[in-house]
């Protein structure tokens, strides 16, 4: 499963072409960022007693850099895009992005259930994937198409993303807690973790919204987001950043939504 989001991550770079031409060891660089990403779920087996599956982990962070291939635009249209509320048009578009990687994480959560960290760290990086559905800014004509108050129209966007998520993660956290009845809370904790990084992935989106169709979010911030999850200190932080920027998200979509009050 690491293997396989290094791998989208790295062939979706949008800075490859940069660090080619200006950094003498790009691959280096990439190999720093891609250990330092996978280092807590390495930890996470670490912490079971599975040093062998760790130290896989951090080489395979290593090894991915030296693969050259390049983000093309493929999509995979799906059965399940058309389930989907049409409101929820980041998760229409991001399930026909990243379709093949999150039935493969759901899938293999599903059938290693029986081993204790194969779950969680499935609902980790699906929850990584989930949320950078948000990172692209849609059109002003379909912001504004529900015609709702900027107050109603973020409850609605975060009420339908955890609804979906909540589907989404279901099956994984029954699975684990058949296998794992007295160590069901482990599950549940990832799942509640990474709504919330759900929930401050939208109010980051809409706290910085432009009107520019295929405009990005702040990845910075979200990848800040992320360390607040892993780090225990910086979780009181994290959940004050998602009250703020809730209340920033609020006041900037009132530029644009303000005939609906």
């Amino acid at each position: 499963m690491t293997a396989l989001v290094l791998f989208v991550i790295h062939i979706k770079r949008t800075d490859k072409t940069f660090f080619e031409l200006y950094a003498k060891r790009a691959t280096r660089i990439y190999q720093i960022e891609y250990a330092v990403m996978v280092s807590p779920f390495a930890a996470v087996f670490l912490a079971f007693g599975h040093w062998q599956t760790s130290i896989g982990i951090i080489l395979i962070s290593l090894t991915v850099p030296f693969i050259g291939i390049r983000s093309r635009s493929v999509t995979f249209n799906s059965k399940l895009q058309r389930i989907l509320p049409d409101s929820a048009i980041e998760w229409k578009s991001g399930v026909r992005k990243m379709f093949i990687p999150l039935l493969l994480l759901w899938s293999t959560g599903l059938l290693g259930s029986y081993f204790i960290p194969t779950v969680p760290i499935a609902i980790l990086l699906i929850g990584m994937l989930v949320s950078g559905f948000y990172e692209t800014m849609e059109s002003l004509p379909i912001l504004m198409a529900e015609e709702l108050s900027p107050d109603r129209f973020l409850k609605n966007k975060i009420r339908m993303s955890l609804a979906l998520f909540s589907l989404l993660n279901l099956p994984l956290i029954i699975a684990f807690s058949v296998f794992h009845p007295q160590q069901f809370y482990i599950a549940i904790a990832a799942f509640v973790l990474f709504a919330l990084l759900l929930i401050y992935a939208i109010c980051l989106k809409y706290a910085f919204y432009l009107p520019e169709p295929g405009a990005s979010g702040n990845q910075m911030l979200l990848a800040i987001g992320l360390m607040g999850i892993f780090i225990p200190f910086m979780l009181p932080i994290f959940l004050f950043f998602i009250v703020r920027f809730y209340f920033r998200a609020r006041s900037n979509l009132n530029l644009y939504l303000h005939d609906f009050n």
